[in-house]
């Protein structure tokens, strides 16, 4: 990614969080309650080979969601985060529009397991998103609300894998998405 890439997708997943919840949090400490509904991903807990920057302001996104819902439980006010595994949705597309390699890029040799990285939430498995809204709605509208809640396609599994040594976990996906043989 370009340092504008990296900008680009910190500002949209991660400080866009913050400056919605600099508007509404007065509002809601008024009121004694409301519900922040922050949207993660298990690629904000699980490494993820070739989605390093998208994980890391995902994480970031999981580490303010749970300091918020800390904050804010004195006024009345609870954060809810959404961590989606595998969902069908327009990302991989928006992505590969914009992927490209340096002709000097060391990576070169993988750039297939890129693609194949980007498009495997896509897959057989992929939650459809009106399913994966009705849940999310669901849950939020119920009289207590998760704070923190994961569905969709391997959202089981990479539940699995917070249970599980870290390094276990990164030579896991380092065996799926990159040291393997053809």
């Amino acid at each position: 990614m370009t340092s504008d890439q990296a900008k680009r997708t910190f500002d949209v997943n991660t400080l866009s969080i913050l400056r919605v919840a600099k508007a509404v949090i007065p509002s809601m400490v008024e009121r004694k309650q409301g519900l922040i509904i922050n949207i993660g991903s298990v690629a904000g807990n699980i490494p993820i080979a070739w989605n390093g920057l998208y994980g890391a302001a995902k994480a970031a996104v999981h580490a303010l969601s749970d300091i918020l819902a800390m904050e804010c439980k004195p006024f009345g006010v609870k954060v809810m985060l959404v961590a989606p595994g595998s969902v069908k949705s327009n990302i991989c597309a928006n992505q590969a529009a914009t992927l490209e390699l340096l002709p000097t890029s060391i990576y070169k040799a993988y750039f297939d397991r890129v693609y194949e990285c980007m498009y495997a939430s896509q897959g057989k498995g992929s939650m459809p998103t009106n399913e994966f809204a009705r849940r999310v709605v669901a849950k939020a509208l119920s009289p207590s609300p998760p704070g923190y809640m994961t569905l969709g396609g391997s959202a089981r599994l990479c539940a699995f894998f917070q249970w599980l040594p870290r390094q276990l976990v990164i030579w896991i996906m380092g065996s799926w998405f990159v040291w393997r043989k053809g």
